[in-house]
């Protein structure tokens, strides 16, 4: 290296000043700015919302009550906001069970029949936390579960 400061979008600012200045975002705190991470294909960007996805909301589908973990809860919880007024859910993408965009019935059934009859599981991101579609973007995740959390 030459000594020079690093410029990755050429803009004849160091990218550590455009970082430090708000001018540029960089999510993951790795000193590139995210537009450069993407424009390289350092970072992936499955959803095309142009935010690296290590720094989209995490969901794992199907757990909507925020306890850890997919069971008995959480169709309950599904069935209690749609008819009964209870919390909203902080992932509003989690609470799609079946990956129709929609929020009803069919999403704790779903989930009911997965459990105890064998159906097939909910529509990834499942069984392991990850970032949906960008469909699931614009329904909304607030607050990610418990277990998909980052260090």
């Amino acid at each position: 290296m030459n000594g020079a400061a690093q410029d990755c979008n050429l803009n004849s600012i160091p990218d550590s000043c455009d970082i430090g200045h708000g001018t540029v975002a960089d999510c993951d705190g790795n000193g590139v700015p995210d537009t450069c991470d993407l424009a390289t294909g350092v970072a992936p960007d499955r959803n095309e919302n142009g935010i690296p996805d290590a720094c989209d909301s995490v969901f794992l589908r199907g757990e909507v009550n925020c306890d850890g973990i997919i069971d008995i809860s959480d169709p309950v919880y599904i069935f209690e906001w749609l008819f009964l007024g209870g919390h909203d859910p902080g992932c509003l993408a989690a609470l799609d069970v079946n990956g129709d965009v929609e929020h009803d019935l069919t999403d704790g059934i779903w989930l009911l029949q997965y459990k105890f009859d064998g159906i097939p599981p909910p529509v990834a991101p499942y069984p392991a936390c990850g970032v949906g579609s960008a469909t699931d973007l614009e329904i909304g995740c607030e607050s990610s579960a418990p277990a998909c959390t980052r260090g």
